[in-house]
């Protein structure tokens, strides 16, 4: 079995912190950015030339009448120009501004798990927000992640959601399960998310660095969760997915 890192979003340095461990867990890595920032990319030949790293380069450009709500078009974008390039039988989401250590783990959680998988970081509550995955890491199998986002990419640009306020992690998770074969039913969220997706515990992750939009940059000290909890009543660090749905 083999799985992609693929990393998206404005060219930031931070994930380069860790590539050395990238690249010894993974076959492949894809860095999806913009082309306005090639001249940043430039400060790292050494991490951009590596064999197993492949860069894609977006133009940062909303189509007329789509949906740009939270930001979801351009992590469509970036995310699935990569997906195409992903070789990989198994595929992993991050992010450029965000790095996480011992990635191991979750690489083996998504090639021996039959559902999707992601950090237990912004998984909320069925009760409080149907169907809201944690979006700052995830992965599954790539055919499905292709198909989920061509779907999340043609709902985005039909504008199918409104332009909704609904989070940018509902669009994407209701775009997967379709993808799945589901039909999402906002009536049984807690049984369709139980039956397609599992999360790791984000501590097992750790040391991590990653942005939470209410609390700015955190990182992985008890303290620094413990304030991103504060703000944010709906997050919970819990080790078993059965818990958000008690």
């Amino acid at each position: 079995m083999t799985t992609a890192l693929l990393i998206q979003g404005a060219w930031h340095s931070r994930w380069t912190e860790r590539f050395d461990e990238y690249a010894n867990t993974f076959e492949e890595i894809v860095i999806s950015t913009y082309k306005n920032d090639i001249s940043k990319l430039a400060l790292f030949p050494n991490v951009l030339s590596h064999p197993k790293v492949s860069v894609v380069l977006n133009h940062s450009s909303i189509p007329p009448g789509a949906d740009w709500y939270g930001n979801v078009w351009y992590q469509c974008l970036t995310t699935r120009a990569a997906l195409q390039q992903v070789r990989s039988q198994y595929v992993i989401k991050a992010r450029t501004d965000e790095y996480w250590s011992n990635l191991d783990l979750m690489k083996s959680a998504v090639e021996t798990s039959s559902k999707m998988v992601c950090i237990n970081i912004y998984f909320k509550k069925p009760c409080w927000f149907p169907f809201h995955i944690g979006d700052h890491l995830y992965g599954g199998p790539t055919s499905l992640f292709k198909r989920g986002f061509d779907i999340l990419e043609q709902n985005l640009a039909q504008d199918r959601f409104n332009n909704s306020s609904m989070a940018a992690e509902q669009k994407i998770c209701l775009s997967l399960l379709s993808a799945a074969g589901e039909v999402p039913n906002w009536q049984q969220s807690r049984t369709q998310m139980l039956a397609n997706w599992q999360t790791i515990d984000a501590s097992l992750l750790e040391p991590f660095w990653f942005n939470a939009p209410s609390v700015g940059t955190v990182g992985s000290t008890v303290e620094q969760i413990r304030e991103c909890e504060s703000n944010n009543p709906t997050v919970d660090l819990l080790n078993s997915i059965d818990k958000y749905f008690e």
